[in-house]
């Protein structure tokens, strides 16, 4: 029977990053359409919220579970956020650049 354990310990990490990004992924798309269809909101706001629901769980699971931090959360929420905000600047400035 396959376990965890199989998973050689060097690989862990990685795996879990993955799996954690798919979970992330699929829960955050599915809080976006449940904010849409169950909640009535608008597209707008269906996907923020979608987005901070992503958040919360990715760093949740990847602090806890994939990186297992044992750290202080909150500062290590606020770098979280910080390494997010830059590279969500950084997407959309691509994206507007590559429009027209």
């Amino acid at each position: 029977m396959w376990s965890a354990a199989s998973i050689p310990e060097p690989a862990r990490r990685p795996v879990r990053f993955v799996l954690v990004g798919a979970a992330n992924s699929l829960a955050g798309l599915a809080a976006i359409y449940f904010c849409k269809l169950g909640l009535g909101l608008g597209d707008v706001a269906a996907n923020a919220l979608g987005y901070v629901f992503g958040l919360v769980l990715s760093f949740a699971l990847n602090s806890t579970w994939t990186f297992e931090y044992r750290g202080a959360m909150l500062p290590a929420a606020m770098r979280f956020g910080a390494a997010f905000l830059a590279a969500y600047a950084a997407n959309l400035a691509l994206v507007l650049l590559l429009i027209d």
